[in-house]
């Protein structure tokens, strides 16, 4: 459960759907297990009501570990920007709220 503005993705498609939209995302990889990513959680969803204009997504990279191979996603929490369907910035590894910050502005 995400709060905030945050959308969890709940499957591929879900993933898919996101991606192909026009708008700007930032997606928090994490896990249930990861204490860090728990961290980081609040200030996450703090964020997304900061930025109306950006979608903030939460993938689960034990129910998507698809989606996060496709990412590259080896550590946890990961923060992944995207514009048009293309990554943007460079990815945020770590509990880092001010390198989440840089991402989020870029």
């Amino acid at each position: 459960m995400a709060g905030g503005r945050v959308q969890v993705v709940a499957s591929q498609d879900d993933w898919n759907a996101y991606l192909k939209s026009n708008k700007r995302v930032v997606v928090d990889f994490t896990a249930t297990w990861c204490g860090p990513c728990q961290r980081m959680a609040p200030i996450f969803e703090r964020l997304s009501n900061e930025f109306p204009d950006i979608t903030f997504l939460k993938v689960d990279v034990d129910q998507l570990d698809g989606v996060a191979a496709a990412c590259k996603v080896e550590a946890m929490p990961t923060f992944i920007g995207f514009l048009d369907g293309k990554q943007v910035g460079v990815p945020v590894l770590g509990a880092n709220e001010q390198n989440l910050k840089t991402l989020i502005y870029a």
